[in-house]
């Protein structure tokens, strides 16, 4: 049995599954609307209930976290209006319980990803990747228009761009969903800043020849050239305008070990990679997102990645 954690929406998980059906993997899939109920947990065995189906860790032989969250099923109580405090414990003990039931699937001998690896900070990430020897941009996290304006000063040759430092990709605000760009900022728009803002995210501007999208998973790496005439900074707003080129690209070694070194160091198995080219062919380290789409790169490529990571489970459950 694999238990796989996903959400509804992605299109990447159900190509995996075909292919496990295709190898004849036993599997379960829990999404946000999952019904999962805590059972019981009894001489280091957990057993829960996913849609009515009765699952013992006993059995699961492999984990996949692609994305989403799940929760245990609230048990409703009525309480005296004084009472309403218990309600805080019992809800205390229901995410100590949920917890533990994360910590216990972290042993699976058998997984790809993590519910706490699902939540890297884009910073550490940074920090971590220089360390490793790649190249990073610099960048600043400031909350003060001063702190901006000298930034800003320090790279007035090259630019600056505003970057969101946390994991996501917009937000929803009466039925209308507004996506985080990328964007160059220039010096009225920080003059339009007030004197203090919320924590926010700036980075030098890399002069770009092309971008490449990687994906790591475990020792391999996977890769593509995105090319672009268009002046977007963000290579999202030159997709919806079809203003790009893809081609498959093979990263110098140097940076595919690099590349592998970070992930091992951020305790993860897979990730997908930003990284720019300039004129001069130096490669600059943007971010990694273990949960982040790959089924592009698969496609365009003619990877079968999908295919990988259900050959991977195969080879590595079955007795």
């Amino acid at each position: 049995m694999v238990v796989i954690f996903s959400d509804n929406t992605d299109f990447t998980t159900s190509y995996v599954l075909y292919w496990m059906q295709y190898y004849g993997i036993r599997y379960i899939v829990v999404t946000p609307e999952s019904k999962v109920i805590f059972t019981k947990f009894d001489n280091l065995v957990y057993t829960i209930s996913i849609n009515g189906e009765q699952i013992s860790s006993s059995t699961v032989k492999g984990v996949w976290y692609r994305r989403g969250e799940f929760s245990f099923e609230r048990v409703k109580y009525k309480f005296a209006s004084k009472a309403h405090m218990l309600q805080s414990l019992i809800e205390s003990e229901r995410q100590s319980c949920l917890f533990f039931f994360h910590k216990a699937l972290e042993k699976c001998p058998v997984k790809i990803g993590s519910y706490f690896g699902n939540f890297i900070n884009r910073l550490d990430v940074l920090i971590e990747a220089e360390k490793i020897g790649l190249r990073i941009p610099k960048f600043i996290v400031t909350t003060s228009k001063s702190e901006l304006t000298k930034f800003n000063l320090e790279h007035r040759k090259k630019g600056i761009i505003l970057k969101n430092f946390s994991q996501g990709v917009g937000f929803s605000i009466e039925e209308r969903f507004y996506k985080y760009y990328t964007q160059k900022i220039d010096t009225a728009f920080i003059d339009s800043l007030p004197s203090e803002f919320a924590p926010s995210f700036f980075m030098e501007y890399f002069d770009t020849l092309f971008e490449i999208r990687a994906f790591v998973f475990l020792e391999q790496v996977f890769s593509m050239a995105i090319i672009s005439s268009y002046a977007a900074v963000d290579v999202k707003k030159k997709e919806q305008l079809n203003q790009v080129r893809y081609a498959p690209y093979v990263l110098p070694k140097s940076i595919s070990k690099s590349l592998i070194e970070l992930v091992k160091q951020l305790d993860i198995e897979t990730g997908s990679v930003d990284l720019l080219v300039n004129k001069d062919g130096l490669f600059c380290f943007l971010e990694i997102n273990p949960i982040g789409q790959f089924g592009h790169l698969s496609k365009v490529c003619n990877l079968y990645l999908e295919k990988l990571i259900a050959q991977y489970f195969y080879e590595k459950t079955r007795v």
